[in-house]
């Protein structure tokens, strides 16, 4: 029996391990994708959509309306983080006009338990309103108690760990409106209910207090693992209770000084005040799914960091599941910080050529407004092979690049490689992605240690950095080494065996584990399992 070595490189398995891993790890390599997805329910084919992004921020009710839902994208994709949206400081007031033909049993419980005593008001007892059809809960600690003795900051944490954390589908929560500060809404507050105007400035510290007061009382009353991610202007005093902020509608008016380099110098500041699995999101909104160069420049902003992009409509839709040709790559993990090419001295955020490096790739983001050309010496890169901004991805290997003000760009390390997948060494090779289109430009695989036309497999993960391990069938014998060094060297079938090898592996982070083994011409249709180490497993005849 012949074993074919596929272009599409796929990996197959006659046995399966569970993935056994509790609580959530952030995955290593980039991007990292988010999507703020705020429809009330899902269908099957929105919920097989959703599944390929990293985090979603999915409306609290999709848990009553579409269990299943979430069932099917946790299916499909085992690793995701999934986050229940909820405003943190309001409630619509004509629930049953909002929900439409959905529904909205959460919100209806939420609301019918709200006393009258917490709505935030004016002195003369006008209920205040910030978003159109909702109004606003006095979230401070002086507000007034219902007959259990809570006040809407007690009351929120315990509606979130009874109705949303103990149902064991979400991962966390995502409070809307983080915001540190309240009068800005509106300057004619009473915030202790006695119906008298209180100074703005105590107003908004009894804010923030009260809102401290609701993150603890959410950790307390769920665990550790359980995530809270904000929106709104950061406020630094509730960082260190949460593990991240949105920034939503980015660069925005209202965080730090409204430009790109206050947005960038918060996001930047983020990861060193949350708590961990650290979720920070950069929201880019611009009405227009194919305002390429926009979503380009969100994304390399965020990959200057460690968060998670998202690009969707604007602040009053956030239904969209966009998929864009800089989704498909894999950068790898990081392997520098951000720097400014045109200013090699000091790494403060500034109009400038930026740039950051990983594994298998780079960014460049052009934050002036002029174009800028960088030549790269002694450096090879490719661009992607896309199919929308053909201009920009358009597959070609460069060796410099002219950016555009405002523009960023995703540029791929030329690489001879193939990696977790066999190959034959010289043969010349497509990579396509999952719908049929073609990834990267055809290359030759070919490594100067393997000996020509043999099978080969490189093995890749977090620890390749350190150890280079590789699996080489030639001439009916298998070999296995790490750092130049043989590990194990087996003859599958006999040392009179001398004929060509199909091999397939099982790779865990970087170390091949288990190899399977088949004969090409000359050889019988018996395959054999081996462990990393040359022990047979099992051999039978397929």
């Amino acid at each position: 029996m012949k074993f074919k070595i596929p272009i599409i490189f796929i990996l197959s398995f006659l046995f399966f391990i569970p993935n056994l891993t509790q609580g959530k790890e952030l995955k290593s390599t980039y991007p990292r994708l988010a999507n703020y997805y705020l429809k009330w329910d899902l269908s099957n084919k929105e919920a097989q959509e959703l599944a390929k992004w990293d985090l979603l921020i999915l409306d609290m009710e999709v848990q009553e309306n579409s269990p299943e839902a979430l069932s099917e994208i946790r299916r499909l994709n085992p690793d995701i983080i999934i986050l229940a949206y909820i405003t943190s400081q309001e409630i619509i007031d004509d629930i049953d006009a909002a929900a439409g033909y959905t529904g909205a049993f959460l919100r209806r419980e939420l609301r019918a338990n709200i006393h009258d005593n917490w709505w935030l008001k004016e002195a003369s007892g006008k209920r205040i309103m910030n978003w159109p059809g909702t109004y606003m809960l006095n979230l401070s600690n002086v507000s007034k108690k219902n007959h259990l003795g809570e006040r809407f900051n007690d009351y929120l944490p315990r509606f979130i760990a009874e109705k949303i954390y103990s149902c064991g589908l979400f991962d966390g929560v995502f409070y809307d409106n983080t915001w540190g500060d309240v009068t800005w809404v509106n300057g004619n507050i009473d915030i202790d209910g006695d119906k008298k105007h209180d100074e703005s400035s105590e107003v908004d510290i009894l804010w923030s207090e009260g809102f401290i007061n609701l993150l603890q009382n959410t950790k307390k009353l769920t665990n550790e693992e359980f995530i809270i991610v904000g929106n709104g202007r950061v406020f630094w005093g509730y960082q260190s209770l949460i593990n991240g902020m949105m920034l939503e509608s980015f660069p925005s008016t209202w965080e730090n000084g409204g430009s790109w380099q206050g947005s960038m110098e918060t996001y930047l500041k983020l990861p060193n005040q949350n708590k961990n699995p650290q979720l920070n999101i950069i929201n880019v909104n611009k009405k227009n799914q194919f305002d390429f160069k926009s979503f380009r420049f969100g994304l390399v902003s965020t990959l200057l960091g460690d968060g998670f992009y998202s690009y969707d409509y604007d602040v009053t839709n956030h239904t969209q599941a966009w998929w864009y040709d800089e989704y498909n790559t894999n950068l790898g993990p990081a392997q520098s910080m951000a720097y400014n090419l045109l200013d090699n001295n000091s790494n403060k955020l500034a109009p400038g050529l930026w740039r950051r490096d990983f594994k298998f790739g780079s960014v460049l983001l052009n934050s002036t407004n002029s174009n800028q050309i960088k030549v790269f010496q002694n450096e090879n890169f490719e661009k992607i092979k896309g199919t929308q901004d053909k201009i920009i991805n358009n597959g070609d290997k460069v060796n410099y690049i002219k950016l555009a003000p405002q523009d960023g760009i995703v540029l791929l390390k030329t690489t001879d490689d193939i990696l977790n997948s066999t190959f034959i060494n010289g043969y010349f090779y497509r990579v396509f992605s999952d719908n049929g289109q073609q990834a990267r430009n055809g290359f030759f695989a070919f490594s100067s240690s393997f000996p020509a036309s043999s099978a080969a497999v490189i093995a890749d993960g977090t620890r390749r950095e350190t150890e280079a391990v590789n699996l080489i069938a030639d001439q009916g014998k298998i070999t296995l080494n790490k750092n130049g060094k043989e590990l194990m060297a087996v003859y599958p079938y006999d040392n009179l065996f001398r004929n060509s090898l199909n091999i397939d592996t099982m790779i865990n982070d970087g170390f091949i584990e288990m190899v399977l083994v088949g004969t090409t011409s000359g050889g019988g249709p018996q395959v054999r399992l081996f462990s990393g180490s040359g022990q047979l497993i099992s051999s039978f005849f397929a």
